[in-house]
Formats: structure tokens, sequence, C-alpha cells
């Protein structure tokens, strides 16, 4: 799904060149991808404070789980992988080469937990794109 949404935002945008700018792509699929799968941007966007080729988007109100019941005998199944996969789908289709991996995070004062997408870029290829960016 995260490829031909990509191919939709190319054709709808007339986009000719690709984006290779890590930042400026995650925050393209925080607010722009969001905003047109769910109806408004993700909570935040967030680069990790231990590697510097990870990021974080969160989503404090992810409207996918929203409607789902998980049985007691399911409870480390995590709905919202679904949305990872869209996520890792547009990385693809960009060709950026990264691992992305969904987990739900706890929140102290509300009843649902909220969605952090975990990104991990490869550290040679942060490193090729800032290296031909500077030619």
């Amino acid at each position: 799904m995260g490829m031909r949404l990509m191919e939709y935002f190319n054709w709808k945008d007339k986009v000719s060149k690709r984006e290779v700018d890590i930042k400026r792509i995650l925050y393209w699929i925080q607010n722009t991808v969001w905003k047109v799968l769910f109806g408004r941007a993700a909570t935040d966007l967030r680069s990790s404070a231990t590697k510097d080729v990870q990021y974080m988007i969160i989503d404090d109100e992810p409207i996918v789980t929203e409607y789902i019941s998980v049985p007691k005998d399911l409870t480390g199944l995590n709905c919202a992988s679904f949305v990872g996969g869209i996520v890792q789908g547009l990385l693809d289709a960009a060709e950026f080469s990264a691992v992305v991996d969904t987990r739900i995070q706890k929140v102290p004062d509300k009843q649902f937990p909220r969605t952090v997408i975990l990104i991990d870029f490869d550290p040679e290829f942060q490193r090729a794109n800032s290296t031909a960016r500077m030619k």
C-alpha cells in the first residue's frame, strides 16, 4: 500500500525528482500522508537520543486501533503494525534503506495506548546521501 501511495502522490503533485533528505521525507509522511490517510497529522516526529539514524513517528490517537477489541489471549497483537507497513512501503518506494518497527506505548492518563513507529535507517545509506548532497 505504501508503494501505491507514493505513486499516487508523485502523480498528483507532478513530482519529477526523488526526495533524498531523511528528515524531509519523514516530515512529509508525518504531515501530508497522515492527513490523507487519517484526516490529521501524526502527533510528533522525534529523533532518537541514542542513535543518529533512528527516528520515531508518534500517534497518540491511532484511528486504526480505535474500533478494534483485542482478545485477552492476544495481548501482544499490535493492529497499528499495518500503519508501520505503510511507512515501510513509502520509504522503500522512495529508495530509503530503513527498517520500520511499530510499538504500543502506554500513556499514564489515557485509556488507549499510543503508537510509536520506530524507523532505523542504514548508517551507510545516510552517509552516502549526505556525501551526494555535498557535491
